[in-house]
């Protein structure tokens, strides 16, 4: 699978994050940082081994933090598949699924 580019967006609320994700259906969760240099170095083990990234900005407790995601994928078992590849990368891997 050829590597999508990263997206941002503003997540200052919820409708923005989920206005992105409308259509799509499984993400894997690789991390959120509050460095962008390390979302940048993890979006850049995500690309090289071929997977689909989106980096969202979003605001939490601690201050604003870059989650770095892999997907979309269009079943449970891709997510999967993907987020045992993402863990061979040292990095986490949470499969999400958005309605």
């Amino acid at each position: 699978a050829q590597a999508a580019p990263a997206r941002k967006t503003g997540a200052s609320s919820p409708a923005a994050v989920s206005d992105t994700l409308v259509g799509q259906r499984y993400y894997v969760n690789a991390g959120v940082y509050s460095a962008a240099d390390n979302a940048a170095k993890a979006q850049q083990k995500l690309q090289r081994a071929g997977l689909p990234v989106v980096v969202q900005q979003v605001t939490t407790n601690r201050g604003e933090r870059s989650r770095v995601r892999a997907g979309p994928f269009a079943t449970a078992a891709e997510a999967k598949t993907a987020a045992q590849r993402i863990r061979s990368l040292g990095l986490e891997a949470v499969v999400y699924h958005h309605r």
